[in-house]
């Protein structure tokens, strides 16, 4: 197995339901991903060595979304916990 650096913006979370579960791609990884997830007829797939369904697959999201995302879910859980906005 290669060792590869990859930028931060080239990064995809293949985002799965009901654990929260992130899968991180690279362009190339992502490729084969969304052409599996376009183009093949079977229930299940593999992506980086896990057999997912991928009914369970939420979507494919770039590094800015995710991380918008968990800043945003991060200050909704703090709020109510110290009861001031």
């Amino acid at each position: 197995m290669k060792n590869e650096i990859v930028k931060k913006e080239e990064m995809k979370c293949v985002l799965i339901r009901n654990f929260g579960l992130k899968i991180w791609v690279n362009t190339e990884e992502f490729e084969k991903v969304a052409e599996k997830l376009d183009n093949s007829t079977k229930k299940f797939m593999r992506i980086k060595g896990e057999l997912i369904n991928k009914a369970d697959i939420v979507g494919v999201f770039n590094r800015y979304t995710m991380e918008n995302d968990e800043n945003e879910s991060s200050i909704e859980e703090f709020i109510p916990r110290c009861g001031k906005f």
